[in-house]
């Protein structure tokens, strides 16, 4: 009776014995370990192959990251990995071909794609159908166990529709990748700083930087600066777009005199993907009054070539350049004025540089007395009088002119009281006259004066 048990018993343990020798000695398709690192993409291009790199037991080093498989004849395990690698049940988490000399290998002969990136969105349940727009890549299987392929339309949540099953005896998934988004890079300016003002003619530098999550510090090549003048409701391009990591710009001295300006920097920054990040800043100008007067008051002056009634008062950006001009002489309320000077020193008509304090300039004339306007007197000094000359032959007429308050417009040639071409407006005073019939003739200048 016991030795029937017994042999009973090792009946039942050979037959455990062989059940257990199947379920390890399978294919690598067959039951892996949950916990093993994940599957490698069904999607692959030439034609694989297998080199022997170790014996079981045996270390051996990869130069990179590979794809390695450990068993014997067709029962296999795979994991990806790198540096140096002991071949063994230890390192391949099971024996996947018991009581048999097993080897590692590596593939050759094939190219895997990238290990996916992004995140992955559930759509279906093992056995389950799904659909995708477009073209999108769906892996297969359940925690750290999967295989994925590229699915256009639909498919199914199969072992079938997969090629394998990455995680025998579990429930398994399907899920669609969702492409990772690209987030824009930010871009700083460190100068000029917030608050900045200037003044014509300073130079200013601008400088700064730009950090992407993606790329992190980005490149001066990734950098575009422009400068804008700003003046009202409207702008004038100052600098052109420029790579790189800042520059300087010198404010001019001439240009727009109003003071309603400011000057805006812009950098923006372009990542690897071609997100992009823009920042301005903006510098505002430094200020002062000019009082632009006479005396006496009310006479007329010009600024920046326009005429002005003095007083008068402006806002300027400091440092910026302004015209002034005074009339050699003018007539004001009856009287006759004469130009003396301007308290700053300068000339009738000079170029002042907008000083940093509200400042004054006054142009000082002299009352030369009541207006009377003195006529010119001219003089008739070529032919002589009494001189001859050839019908059809050329001749030329001259005449000197002056004017004792003011001076000499224009001088006019007549013949017989009829005008000989144009008046002359600058001296020596002429004209060219050819006499048509014989006979005597009357020549005749006349002077025209500023008034």
């Amino acid at each position: 009776m016991a030795m029937a048990s017994a042999r009973a018993f090792r009946a039942v343990a050979a037959l455990l014995a062989s059940v257990v020798l199947v379920a390890c000695g399978g294919s690598s398709d067959d039951g892996d370990d949950p916990g093993r690192h994940p599957q490698q993409p069904l999607a692959t291009s030439g034609t694989p192959t297998w080199q022997t790199v170790a014996r079981e037991g045996q270390s051996f080093t990869l130069a990179s990251t590979t794809l390695v498989r450990y068993g014997a004849g067709s029962s296999w395990v795979e994991r990806t990995l790198s540096g140096t690698v002991s071949c063994s049940n230890a390192t391949f988490g099971r024996d996947p071909a018991f009581g048999v000399g097993k080897t590692c290998q590596v593939q050759t002969g094939v190219t895997e794609p990238p290990p996916p990136t992004g995140t992955w969105t559930r759509i279906a349940s093992e056995g389950q159908s799904f659909s995708v727009s477009g073209t999108r890549t769906v892996r297969y299987g359940i925690d750290t166990r999967w295989v994925q392929r590229s699915v256009t339309g639909g498919g199914q949540c199969t072992n079938s529709f997969f090629g394998r099953d990455p995680a025998m005896g579990y429930g398994k998934f399907c899920e669609v990748q969702e492409a990772a988004s690209n987030q824009a890079p930010v871009a700083v300016i460190a100068t000029p700083a917030a608050g900045t003002t200037f003044r014509a003619g300073t130079q200013v530098n601008y400088s700064g930087s730009a950090s992407d999550v993606e790329d992190g510090t980005l490149p001066a090549s990734r950098l575009t600066w422009w400068v804008e003048l700003h003046h009202d409701t409207h702008s004038h391009p100052f600098v052109p777009p420029t790579a790189g990591s800042g520059g300087t710009v010198t404010i001019p001295t001439r240009g727009e005199t109003s003071d309603n300006i400011f000057y805006r920097f812009h950098l923006r920054a372009t990542d690897s993907a071609g997100a992009t990040h823009e920042v301005t800043r903006d510098i505002a100008p430094q200020k002062a009054r000019l009082t632009i007067t006479s005396v006496p008051a009310g006479l007329s002056l010009t600024l920046d070539g326009q005429p002005v009634s003095a007083p008068v008062t402006v806002t300027g950006v400091v440092g910026i350049e302004r015209d002034l001009g005074a009339p050699a002489t003018q007539d004001f309320n009856g009287r006759r004025y004469q130009f003396s000077g301007w308290s700053d020193g300068g000339a009738a008509s000079h170029t002042i540089s907008t000083p940093v304090n509200d400042t004054t300039y006054t142009a000082t004339y002299t009352d030369t007395g009541p207006v009377a306007n003195t006529p010119p007197s001219v003089a008739l000094t070529a032919p002589a009088n009494g001189a001859s000359g050839t019908v059809g032959v050329a001749m030329s007429l001259s005449a000197s002119a002056s004017d004792p308050d003011g001076s000499v417009a224009s001088v006019e040639f007549f013949e017989n009281g009829v005008r000989i071409g144009a008046a002359d407006a600058s001296a020596p005073y002429g004209v060219s006259w050819t006499p048509a019939t014989p006979g005597n003739r009357t020549l005749t200048a006349r002077a025209t004066d500023n008034r």
